[in-house]
């Protein structure tokens, strides 16, 4: 993949060379006089190197708001192993969904400037989940990166139940000391990545959070094969798709994505994107409906739509993810309705019985 930044131990080995082979040096009129930086100087190096090694170009996802982004190899991988999704094709695959329409998926939420797009998708793929089920949790982020979920959904699930996003508001500085992998977030909200355990406020926060869980997260299932074909199947079905996603940045700053649709983009040149696939439609070719975390001034109200020759050339990993309600607390979901199958209903009609 292209990257904007240099990356690996070589690179920073390289670095920390021509450092302290004369990086920092001072001179008068008559002579040059030489010095090897101070420790302070050689750690301060080594961990803006280290930084730079995994966040990509920021692209500007508002006038003067700067997104972090990772690099693709920095994105939470699934495991080699991930059991397959091995979705059923459907008796008939309905022209268009959008799972918006149906009441199937959670809001549009704003990551802030801080690189963890991943717990975002996450949560945006559970809360379709409990919708399909008759609820309306919208769940917190913020546990979702405390829980370490990733981890579990590769397992047998998450191992604690993620409490409501009212429960544990989001806020950019918090998530920033919880993601334990760095970023350029530290620089913009005065705190180090991964810092939380050191901050008895938010280690508090963390521990009552636990005790206000509605619901798990179960085993993720990765779309294999024609990934683009099981993606249309899961969309049919009434389920969203988590997807990591190259992305450049004329194509995905706010002024490309304002016009609703991604223009066609050759190179990845920043990074990689977390994001959540909620519907497809067929204008020319075919379209699919991207939800983003990046906020509502973002793209047409938070979407955007991305052509499938766009999709099959930079998508990178999809899966499906179910959830398990663990309480009774949420409000059901209103006028969804329901079919023999168990699925909800189609451009109003039951195509899976």
């Amino acid at each position: 993949m292209n990257s904007a930044r240099p990356t690996g131990m070589k690179t920073i080995a390289s670095l920390v060379a021509l450092a302290i082979l004369g990086v920092a040096s001072t001179a008068n009129a008559q002579t040059q006089v030489w010095t090897l930086p101070t420790p302070t100087d050689i750690n301060t190096f080594l961990q803006n190197a280290q930084i730079a090694s995994q966040t990509c170009t920021p692209i500007e996802v508002a006038p003067g708001v700067m997104m972090p982004i990772p690099c693709i190899t920095n994105l939470p991988k699934p495991p080699v192993d991930a059991p397959d999704a091995a979705l059923p094709a459907p008796a008939f695959v309905p022209p268009a969904v959008d799972l918006r329409a149906q009441g199937l998926v959670g809001p549009v939420k704003d990551q802030a400037q801080v690189g963890v797009c991943w717990s975002f998708a996450v949560s945006t793929v559970l809360e379709n989940s409990l919708r399909r089920q008759g609820r309306a949790d919208v769940l917190a982020p913020l546990h979702v990166i405390a829980s370490d979920t990733w981890t579990g959904i590769w397992g047998r699930g998450s191992k604690e139940a993620l409490a409501l996003e009212s429960s544990w508001p989001y806020q950019p500085r918090k998530a920033c000391e919880l993601n334990d992998k760095d970023d350029d977030c530290g620089r913009t909200y005065g705190v180090r990545p991964g810092s939380w355990r050191s901050d008895p406020v938010l280690a508090a926060e963390r521990e009552r959070a636990r005790s206000l869980g509605v619901a798990r997260a179960g085993q993720a299932r990765v779309l294999k094969g024609d990934q683009v074909t099981q993606l249309v199947t899961a969309l049919a079905s009434g389920r969203a798709v988590y997807a990591s996603i190259g992305i450049d940045g004329s194509a995905w700053d706010f002024r490309g994505a304002r016009q609703g649709v991604l223009a066609p983009y050759g190179g990845e040149t920043r990074g990689g994107h977390a994001v959540t696939i909620i519907g497809y439609r067929t204008i020319g070719a075919r379209q699919f409906l991207i939800q983003n975390s990046w906020g509502k001034t973002w793209g047409d109200g938070g979407y955007v739509w991305i052509t499938e020759p766009e999709l099959r050339k930079h998508l990178h990993d999809a899966f499906v993810l179910d959830a398990s309600p663990v309480a009774l607390t949420a409000p059901a979901t209103p006028n969804v309705q329901r079919c023999p199958s168990g699925w909800p209903a189609i451009l109003g009609q039951c195509w899976l019985g």
